[in-house]
């Protein structure tokens, strides 16, 4: 992850549109917090759509993501940091802010 977003704020790379790739939502919070670039540049987008884990400690959040608890905190201060938040399992599909799939909690 620290070489990620070493990557992500060598200022070489300012101008390209870079494609980071995470596992779970604790480590989209370290890019989101960690990427230092210019405010309506940093992560623009992030997508979360994977099931994972233990199923039993998750509760359901669509049809592809479960979350446990903490993972719901961070995904609303994620919401606060990055531009567009969605939820978009196939690329045909249209995007939806991830934080309205909390509000059927």
């Amino acid at each position: 992850m620290d070489k990620a977003i070493k990557l992500a704020n060598d200022p070489r790379g300012a101008k390209l549109k870079m494609l980071l790739i995470v596992n779970n939502v604790a480590d989209l919070k370290r890019v989101v917090d960690g990427v230092q670039a210019p405010e309506d540049v940093k992560v623009d987008i992030a997508n979360v759509g994977r099931i994972g884990g233990d199923l039993a400690n998750k509760q359901k959040i669509s049809e592809t993501v479960y979350l446990t608890e903490d993972e719901v905190k961070l995904v609303r201060e994620i919401a606060t940091k990055a531009k567009n938040f969605v939820y978009q399992p196939l690329p045909g599909d249209t995007p939806t802010h991830f934080v309205d799939l909390l509000k059927g909690e």
